[in-house]
């Protein structure tokens, strides 16, 4: 699989403002099918990632959703890639950093956010294609 991330990634970037509440991160993520969802500054830059995983450990330590705000819970180191990596390269790096979203682009444009599942998604597209091509 030799494809480049940015031929995969996905554009269409849904991002939350750092003070938006936990709340207002779930009902986002309960109205999409993403994994993850950047956290902005005020000035429009990546500050960092907030997914799933951060919400349940807040509700596990019983944090209030409504009061506390995503730059609370977001992780803050962010893993930029460049849109012509390949798809094994963003396996490694995703594997070296043990994270499973990287943002495509630098943070002051990203182009996009790939996640692990659109890894595996798009090698199941090149088995399948070789698969079929071999019938």
């Amino acid at each position: 699989m030799d494809s480049t991330v940015g031929t995969f990634t996905v554009k269409e970037i849904v991002c939350m403002d750092m003070e938006s509440s936990v709340f207002e991160v779930i009902k986002t993520f309960a109205s999409l099918r993403f994994s993850a969802l950047p956290v902005l500054d005020r000035d429009g830059r990546c500050f960092g990632i907030v997914t799933p995983k951060d919400i349940f450990e807040l509700i596990a330590s019983l944090g209030d959703v409504h009061a506390i705000k995503a730059w609370e819970i977001c992780s803050h180191t962010l893993f930029y890639v460049h849109p012509e990596i390949t798809a094994v390269q963003a396996c490694q790096v995703m594997r070296d950093n043990k994270i499973h979203h990287l943002m495509v682009g630098d943070a002051v444009k990203p182009l996009g956010i790939i996640s692990t599942m659109d890894i595996v998604d798009q090698l199941h597209q090149a088995e399948m294609a070789a698969f079929k091509a071999g019938y």
